[in-house]
């Protein structure tokens, strides 16, 4: 299985990639992809073609609420079918 985390740079994806080292894992950090961008997203899983997305993308509670900037289109309800 072909498996896509997004946020693998940080605490939650480098912990998931670890995980699930015995699949295929497509591994985006932050500088890799701007995954607020649609069509960077869209082009990344058609190059690619993963068979499951994993948002490891974490706000933390502890930062300030200035601090939390939630990109435009950004679902914090679930996930989204592409």
């Amino acid at each position: 299985m072909k498996i896509w985390i997004t946020g693998a740079s940080g605490m939650l994806g480098t912990e998931l990639a670890s995980k699930l080292s015995s699949h295929d894992l497509l591994l985006t950090g932050r500088s890799d992809l701007d995954i607020s961008n649609e069509n960077a997203v869209l082009n990344f899983c058609k190059q690619n073609k993963p068979d499951t997305v994993i948002t490891a993308r974490l706000l933390q509670a502890w930062m300030p609420a200035k601090q939390k900037k939630i990109s435009p289109g950004w679902s914090t309800h679930g996930d989204v079918e592409i």
